[in-house]
């Protein structure tokens, strides 16, 4: 692919990614706000417990398949067709497998309401195997505008449904309404909409082929899912479900603003580093780039969502106050993870899923223990024992990448603290500028505005090269 092309996709896909996921966040967190103020702690307690079986169900059905046809080198329809109906098919027996469970999950909790939600809710991720191999197809093929609009839609669409069964008095279902509608939407929309659709001569001959490096990645993603949401079962266990509501509400909005940039990266960056591959020099520089442009955005944002936290809180539902500390924390934690993300992709691009895999048990690992080890000093303390560890696996991952890339230890030192140190100073700026403000909701809207106005002169007085580069971007544009 000609350099020029490819720069000419990349943005593309980079916009496309961000604004879809942007927009996906936006009304995740309108629909968020809405239910959070008709909620209880309990309702989102009951919901999080089952996070870890439905996480670890759609990792299994996937099988890694999506990153093995984006990365494949030759592919075809037969291609596609066979990882449809071999995860079809997967998570068909997992969701008869898991309905089986739902007694003897709930008497674990001791929540009786657990066996009709979760075997509702298990539907989910069976839904979520229709649309694989379309999700392949257009990320390898750059279709992101497309791709974009799709999801967008579904998330809409599970956002009117949550709002419609929370508002007639249905509690808790309302969020199982949300994810259930949200899958089914999505999949409908790609099946329908893809250029590719599945048929009935089906062979299993490229399953085999592909089997060893998603095979890597699917254990891979299971040990992450494990480490992500282990944590709810721990506190769910050891804490009260209402405890676990608060656990839920933290990192729920810390993650939520997480993926706006996740899926901007996650868009482009395999198919542009894999696109490169051959010319290490090439990626190391992608690489780079792709990590200034995270730092950019991620570090303001994650740090000014921990900044308006107690307002937030306050204002939607002041039961949920005990989240606030949460939150700051695991923002903390997310500008981890995005450096994380941006090594996972760099790995599984280099054809490299047992490096990935690897990566991910040792993570895994460590923060289940740092869980285990840390919740009877409380809620708090894990979170905070969970995040150091997740900036300690952002060393590990540095020399575990380096036969796939030759980037050095200064590199990420210099792609992200920059941009942390002048984020973390405009806030602090911000503070004192505007304490003399009483009224929450001023108060709230004031930091916002006084601290995106700081953070966009501090990058242009440095001359930030990101700042002048999304400058350039915004009028220079031209997008189909």
């Amino acid at each position: 692919m000609p350099e020029q092309n490819l720069k000419t996709k990349a943005a593309k896909g980079f916009f496309w990614g961000g604004m879809s996921s942007g927009l996906q966040q936006v009304i995740c967190a309108v629909v968020g706000c809405f239910l959070l103020n008709r909620l209880t702690g309990d309702d989102y307690g009951l919901v999080g417990m089952l996070a870890i079986f439905t996480g670890i169900a759609n990792t299994i059905q996937e099988g890694g398949f999506k990153a093995a046809l984006i990365n494949r080198k030759e592919f075809s329809a037969r291609d596609h067709n066979a990882v449809f109906w071999f995860t079809v098919m997967v998570s068909a027996v997992l969701y008869i497998l898991l309905f089986c469970l739902a007694g003897p999950i709930a008497r674990f909790y001791g929540e009786p309401e657990l066996v009709k939600l979760s075997r509702i809710l298990f539907l989910s991720f069976f839904f979520n195997s229709l649309s694989i191999s379309s999700n392949a197809v257009l990320t390898r093929r750059f279709l992101i505008k497309q791709k974009s609009m799709m999801e967008l839609i579904s998330v809409a669409a599970g956002g009117v449904a949550a709002i419609l069964f929370v508002s007639a008095g249905y509690g808790y279902w309302a969020l199982v309404a949300n994810t259930l509608v949200k899958s089914v939407v999505d999949a409908l929309l790609k099946l329908t909409l893809t250029p590719w659709k599945p048929d009935f001569n089906i062979s299993f001959t490229p399953i085999k082929e592909m089997f060893r490096f998603g095979f890597g990645l699917m254990l891979a993603s299971i040990a992450s899912q494990l480490q992500s949401n282990i944590f709810s079962v721990v506190v769910g266990k050891y804490h009260t479900k209402k405890e676990v509501g608060y656990y839920y509400q933290g990192t729920k909005w810390a993650a939520m603003a997480n993926q706006v940039f996740n899926g901007m990266v996650t868009s482009v960056s395999q198919p542009l580093l894999n696109s490169a591959a051959g010319d290490r020099g090439y990626q190391v520089a992608i690489f780079r780039k792709i990590c200034r442009m995270m730092a950019f955005l991620a570090c303001p944002a994650m740090l000014g969502l921990a900044f308006i936290a107690p307002e937030f809180f306050t204002i939607l539902n002041p039961e949920f106050m005990p989240a606030v500390t949460i939150l700051q924390i695991y923002c903390l934690y997310q500008l981890a993870a995005c450096i994380q993300g941006i090594c996972g992709q760099a790995a599984i691009a280099g054809g490299r899923s047992d490096i990935y895999l690897t990566f991910t048990v040792i993570n895994a690992v460590l923060q289940i223990a740092a869980a285990f080890l840390t919740h009877r000093f409380g809620i708090n303390i894990m979170a905070v024992s969970i995040t150091g560890v997740a900036f300690l696996a952002v060393i590990i991952w540095y020399f575990m990448l380096r036969p796939v890339l030759d980037i050095k230890l200064i590199h990420l030192f210099n792609d992200f603290v920059p941009y942390f140190v002048l984020s973390l100073l405009v806030m602090v700026a911000t503070h004192f500028i505007v304490s003399p403000i009483h009224n929450t909701l001023i108060l709230m809207l004031a930091k916002i505005v006084v601290a995106a106005v700081l953070y966009v002169l501090v990058m242009k007085v440095a001359d930030a090269q990101m700042y002048k580069d999304a400058v350039k971007f915004i009028k220079e544009r031209k997008l189909d």
